[in-house]
């Protein structure tokens, strides 16, 4: 049977609301956004309102672009190849693990961490009966047979081994398996080599998601602590003021929430607000330093996945004074800026032949932060009105993907098309 090359599929629709997500809203809303909308698509797949191709109307899920590092849509198994939007003969998940080590059950390294915590657990006195390994586990909603499950300090527990293979809706299926019979699930990965966010393996940011963004995991170190110690202990790695982090914890210094699974470090705040916070602290009337803003600028680039340098943000794109502008309208005060007021500032700003291209957006800035008055006084107008006679940038530029990812309350619409 052959099959069409393929496409972009360019829009899909959540049948909960009718609300539309379109390839460009992945391209311009950032990890975290993505993120839910995965997790989301893939829990709606079966449901009366999933989420489905614009065009032929089957349900879709996101994907990764393994190069690129963006996210995409792609139809589930089973769509029709005669959608204009065909994204390709796709598998089920079954399909893939069946191809996954070759047709083995699991891995050799799989094999070696299940039975490691197995013995850690068991010299653990908290740990109250049998450790258990691949021992099947009846349930209301069918049986699993958890890597291994232990009654850990009053509480039941069930480890499962991550090792960047496992499908979202198998993650998704053990979840709801393990809250549905009261037992917490911890996934724990083995030595992650971590860096920027962006780069994470996608099924480590999938387990991540359900931890209130903490990942666990063992390694030389925690393994030699554990027996030491005769405490079970993981590292927990986090993401926060754009880098990661990582540290020690025992299984009874974790929170385990009534919904969502355990964790050790509390969800930093949405990365939009967390940068935010930064640039106001680095931003002053004489300038900040280059190497302080040269990192946000790295931070901003690999969140978004530009393709841009940092020094083009500050001299090409005019990023510093639009962001300055608009945390000063967001915040009614001034920020990185010797003007004396709001409206000098949007006047000095709108002025600048070099910044006119972002009139619209600023416009819609004013407006969106309620500082509508500053558009009330003629003068105001007039320069507004020279200003958005120049060319303006569109929706797709890197300025308005900027603002989108770092203001997503003002999101519709930043510029026009």
């Amino acid at each position: 049977m052959s099959f069409r090359p393929k496409r972009t599929l360019k829009e899909a629709i959540d049948l909960r609301d009718l609300s539309r997500i379109s390839a460009d809203d992945l391209l311009t809303g950032g990890l975290e956004y993505c993120q839910q909308v995965r997790r989301h698509a893939t829990i709606a797949r079966n449901s009366p309102q999933p989420l489905v191709c614009a065009k032929c109307g089957w349900a879709v899920y996101l994907t990764k672009n393994g190069l690129t590092k963006e996210y995409l849509w792609a139809h589930f198994s089973g769509a029709s190849t005669d959608c204009e939007w065909f994204t390709g003969k796709c598998l089920t998940p079954d399909q893939v693990g069946a191809r996954q080590f070759a047709g083995a059950q699991e891995s050799p390294l799989h094999k070696r961490l299940k039975f490691l915590i197995a013995e850690l657990l068991s010299d653990d006195p908290n740990a109250q009966n049998d450790v258990e390994i691949d021992t099947r586990l009846d349930g209301k909603i069918g049986y699993r047979k958890p890597d291994v499950r232990v009654t850990y300090a009053d509480r039941p527990m069930a480890f499962e081994i991550q090792l960047s293979s496992t499908q979202l809706p198998t993650i998704i299926a053990r979840e709801n398996f393990y809250t549905s019979e009261g037992r917490s699930l911890i996934w724990i990965a083995w030595n992650p080599d971590l860096g920027i966010k962006s780069d994470t393996p996608q099924a480590f940011l999938d387990i991540l998601t359900a931890h209130n963004d903490n990942l666990f995991s063992i390694d030389e170190e925690t393994t030699r602590i554990s027996r030491q110690n005769r405490e079970l202990t993981l590292r927990v790695h986090w993401w926060g003021e754009g880098r990661i982090h990582n540290k020690l914890v025992t299984l009874k210094a974790l929170t385990y929430p009534s919904e969502g699974l355990p964790y050790a470090v509390e969800k930093p705040a949405p990365w939009h607000q967390g940068f935010k916070d930064r640039w106001i602290r680095i931003a002053a009337p004489d300038g900040s330093s280059w190497r302080d803003k040269k990192y946000l600028y790295q931070d901003i680039i690999a969140q978004l996945n530009l393709n841009v340098t940092d020094t083009e943000l500050e001299i090409d794109y005019q990023i510093d004074a639009l962001l300055c502008l608009l945390l000063s309208l967001e915040n009614d005060k001034i920020i990185g800026s010797r003007q004396k007021n709001l409206t000098e500032m949007l006047h000095t700003f709108l002025t600048t032949p070099s910044r006119q291209p972002l009139a619209r957006i600023v416009e819609h800035a004013v407006k969106a932060s309620g500082q509508t008055i500053l558009l009330s006084r003629p003068k105001t107008q007039q320069i507004l009105k020279h200003a958005t006679a120049a060319p303006q940038v569109g929706k797709s530029s890197i300025e308005a993907q900027i603002v989108r990812a770092l203001f997503p309350a003002w999101a519709k619409p930043l510029s026009s098309p």
